[in-house]
Order: C-alpha cells, then sequence, then structure tokens
C-alpha cells in the first residue's frame, strides 16, 4: 500500500520474523562428562518447563501485529481524511453532491474507528493478563527463593 501518510512505511524500519524462528531448543547430549557440563546441555523444556520463553516470544509476536494492525488502520484513516480534505479543497460540493457516497465513506470511517476501540480493548485485557502474568511469576520467583 503506497500512501502519502506521515506514517508509511519506513524503510529502515526492522522486520519481527515469525516467533517459530526464535525456537532455541539444543539437542540431548548423548554422553554426560561432568554434572556442570550435563546442566549446560539440558533441553531448553528442562531449564524452562513452564516453556517461559517462549511465551515471552510469542507475546512480543503478538505485540508486533497487534502494533501493525493499528498502524495499517492509523494509515487508512489518515489517508481518508486527506482525501476528504482535498474533495473539499477541489470544489466538492460544486462538482460532486453524492450523498450516498459520503454516507458510505463515513460508515467506513466509522466502522475504522470502532475497530480501533475494539484494538485498544484488546489491549486493556492483554495488559491485565501481562500483570497477571508477572504476579504469578513472582509468586512462582519467592517459591523457588525459599526453597534451601
Amino acid at each position: 500500500m503506497k500512501s502519502s501518510s506521515p506514517h508509511g512505511n519506513d524503510p529502515g524500519a526492522a522486520e519481527v520474523p515469525d516467533p517459530s524462528t526464535f525456537d532455541n531448543k539444543q539437542a540431548a547430549p548423548k554422553t554426560t562428562t561432568s554434572t556442570t557440563e550435563s546442566l549446560s546441555r539440558v533441553p531448553s523444556q528442562e531449564t524452562d518447563p513452564l516453556e517461559l520463553h517462549k511465551l515471552s516470544l510469542s507475546y512480543d509476536y503478538l505485540m508486533f501485529k497487534i502494533k501493525d494492525y493499528i498502524k495499517t488502520l492509523t494509515d487508512q484513516t489518515y489517508d481518508s481524511v486527506l482525501r476528504k480534505q482535498n474533495l473539499i479543497n477541489d470544489d466538492y460540493f460544486e462538482k460532486q453532491l453524492n450523498l450516498s457516497r459520503q454516507y458510505e465513506d463515513i460508515d467506513k470511517l466509522l466502522k475504522t474507528c470502532n475497530e480501533l476501540e475494539q484494538e485498544f480493548m484488546k489491549i486493556d485485557q492483554l495488559e491485565m493478563f501481562v500483570r497477571d502474568f508477572k504476579q504469578r511469576l513472582d509468586a512462582i520467583e519467592k517459591r523457588f527463593a525459599e526453597k534451601p
């Protein structure tokens, strides 16, 4: 999508790859020579039984996708407003008085605004999830710290 928006695609912006490419699972050792060496080669599921790393990567990817979607909606809204402004500046009312089309455009804008509002509500829910998750992690860390 080409856009004259100041919010357009930045060629220098970093792309976030699919989270499945972040998987850092190590192969299980075939022989163990020492306790410390074998601990360093333990599969990631044993060192991270709750799969927090995978959850963290999924969360980062989800946040990236949400931000990308919001940016797309913002760009579409900006382009629509810019088009309307240009039509008004070009004697829109004299050349084209097409009320049904205007109503359709308004409906599209309202739909976009509603979608944005829903995305913000999703982000609020996600924030609540993250807060709860952090509290649970803190409780787990306390339990591990209390064990001798």
